[in-house]
């Protein structure tokens, strides 16, 4: 039998057959979209005092579902990075209506240009010389699988190189970096590195006097 292309029946095939068959989305993702469609069918219900049942497509217009997405941040104090996964899942949804409801294609067109907002991401914390000394303290050097687990994590509690290399590798990333402070900290460490990376990706690095890896595994 012939469904039809209404919004609960589309909603009901965008779980059933979209994520979970064609996409073969995980759970975690199913389990997201799931929690977005909850708060915007209740939403939907208190502004429009419309069961999820008798809702249609023309009542989901974008200043709708921008003030949903309003809602979510202001009202609901949610951050801005939960207002975009929100927004991701009405995307996906009504790229989905597109392909299955020609008739609504320009009110997908509007939803789908609906931007996510960008935000500041914190900053990338480092560990502590103590944090440090109880990770490498960890392994068992008594034994092959220890040795080696303590050379591999060795180098990596010097991450600073990792990052300068990465640093100068990419011209992007140069152009982009602010405020390098490399003065002494006497924190147990030569110096700090505090970087600004492309995406707004600010991070903050001990650079450790030295390193000891295992050279005999």
């Amino acid at each position: 039998m012939m469904m039809s292309n209404t919004f609960p029946a589309l909603l009901q095939t965008f779980f059933t057959d979209r994520l979970l068959q064609q996409r073969r989305a995980s759970p975690n993702t199913v389990a997201s979209y799931r929690d977005s469609f909850r708060l915007l069918l209740r939403f939907a219900k208190e502004n429009l005092d419309k069961e999820p049942s008798v809702l249609s497509f023309d009542d989901f217009t974008p200043d709708f579902l921008c003030a949903f997405l309003d809602y979510i941040e202001k009202d609901r104090g949610n951050s801005v990075r939960t207002r975009n996964t929100r927004l991701a899942a009405i995307h996906s949804f009504f790229r989905y209506v597109s392909l299955y409801e020609p008739a609504y294609s320009d009110l997908c067109c509007q939803i789908l240009a609906i931007p996510s907002k960008r935000f500041e991401r914190r900053p990338i914390e480092f560990l502590t010389r103590d944090e440090i000394n109880a990770l490498l303290g960890a392994p068992n050097k008594d034994t092959w699988v220890g040795r080696r687990d303590r050379t591999l994590v060795a180098p990596m509690s010097g991450a600073w190189n990792a990052c300068s290399d990465r640093h100068q590798r990419n011209p992007c990333a140069q152009r982009h970096a602010r405020g390098l402070d490399r003065t002494a900290k006497h924190y147990g460490y030569r110096s700090r590195f505090d970087g600004r990376f492309p995406g707004r990706k600010n991070v903050a690095i001990n650079r450790a006097r030295r390193c000891y890896p295992n050279r005999r595994l």
